[in-house]
């Protein structure tokens, strides 16, 4: 997978509420696990998250956390993408650098 990076998606992420209980702040938490290299990293994959439940969410694993909190962590990914993309008109992520 190509490496998307986005210091203005993230920013996005961080105006929102977490996705399991609404509160903030939040920080990104990247659902599929990037590694600490940039050629990993993919941040149209982060999810706002509360320091309680970002920390859960890696504790737990993506398959419970999902069931605990009757969420779809990938649905709430391609919305978070889609409102995004709509807000700015526009989709400069998807470009190639």
């Amino acid at each position: 997978m190509r490496k998307v990076i986005s210091e203005e998606y993230l920013d996005y992420i961080r105006a929102k509420p977490c996705t399991a209980c609404g509160k903030r702040p939040v920080d990104p938490d990247h659902i599929k696990a990037r590694g600490w290299e940039s050629a990993k990293r993919v941040d149209v994959f982060a999810l706002p998250m509360c320091r309680e439940h970002h920390s859960e969410r890696g504790q737990i694993g993506n398959e419970r956390f999902e069931a605990k909190h009757h969420l779809n962590l990938w649905r709430c990914v391609a919305e978070l993408m889609c409102e995004f993309f709509i807000e700015r008109g526009e989709n400069d992520l998807l470009k190639k650098p």
